[in-house]
């Protein structure tokens, strides 16, 4: 059986977004070494992308609307983004 390399398929378009992709990945696991700074980096971006805090929402008792982005964290070592 001959086995095909799928970096023989990739254009170089796809190599780059392969590798830009591993790099942001590996950023990410040496400012995340714990599941709290994981947290922390997740919420952090999650917050520029315009999601925001369930508890937060709760509290001001603002009303949600289908395509609103949220999140919630459980003792800082989970986190859930919905829409």
């Amino acid at each position: 059986m001959n086995r095909r390399n799928v970096w023989a398929s990739y254009s170089r378009e796809q190599e780059r977004a392969a590798m830009k992709f591993a790099e942001d990945y590996k950023a990410f696991l040496n400012v995340s070494k714990t599941e709290r700074e994981c947290i922390d980096s997740i919420v952090n971006e999650a917050e520029k992308n315009g999601f925001r805090e369930l508890s937060e929402l709760i509290r001001t008792q603002t009303p949600l609307h289908p395509g609103d982005k949220v999140y919630s964290v459980w003792m800082n070592k989970s986190v859930v983004l919905f829409k």
